[in-house]
C-alpha cells in the first residue's frame, strides 16, 4: 500500500471515529511524529554549510559526479 492510500485510509477511518478521547491520543501521536521530522539546524550549522557551499562554488573544495562516487566506493569494498 502506498503512502498516499495509507494516509486516505487513516482520514476515512478517523472521520468516522466519535470518541475525543481516542482521537486526542492519536492526535498526540502524529504530533509527537511531526515534531521529530521538524528539525531545525543551528546558526553553526548553516554558517559550516554556507562555508562549503562558498568553497564549492567558487572551486576551492573537490567535488564528485555521481557516477565518481558510486565507482569509488565499489572499489573501496
Amino acid at each position: 500500500m502506498t503512502t498516499f492510500s495509507l494516509k486516505k485510509n487513516i482520514h476515512q477511518v478517523v472521520d468516522s471515529i466519535d470518541d475525543k478521547d481516542f482521537l486526542q491520543a492519536v492526535l498526540t501521536i502524529v504530533s509527537d511524529k511531526r515534531k521529530e521530522l521538524d528539525y531545525q539546524l543551528t546558526p553553526d550549522q548553516i554558517s559550516i554549510l554556507d562555508e562549503r557551499e562558498k568553497n564549492h562554488l567558487s572551486g576551492k573544495s573537490k567535488s564528485y559526479k555521481l557516477n565518481e562516487l558510486k565507482r569509488a566506493l565499489a572499489v573501496a569494498k
